[in-house]
């Protein structure tokens, strides 16, 4: 699922795999995003078309 910064729903992003683990935003523009999958040890990479939010330990 993707929101908005105030928490309102944007829209649905469908994966390549059931049971998605975790996401990361990364890139130096913010917009690659990484999804896991612990079932088959997989890792989805994409660009968006929005910046995500960075995780604490990149601010």
């Amino acid at each position: 699922e993707v929101f908005a910064p105030d928490g309102s729903w944007l829209q649905s992003i469908e994966t390549p795999f059931a049971r998605p683990s975790n996401v990361h935003f990364g890139g130096p523009d913010g917009r690659w995003v990484y999804v896991t999958e612990h079932t088959n040890n997989a890792l989805w990479k994409f660009h968006w078309v929005r910046r995500g939010q960075p995780q604490y330990c990149q601010r």
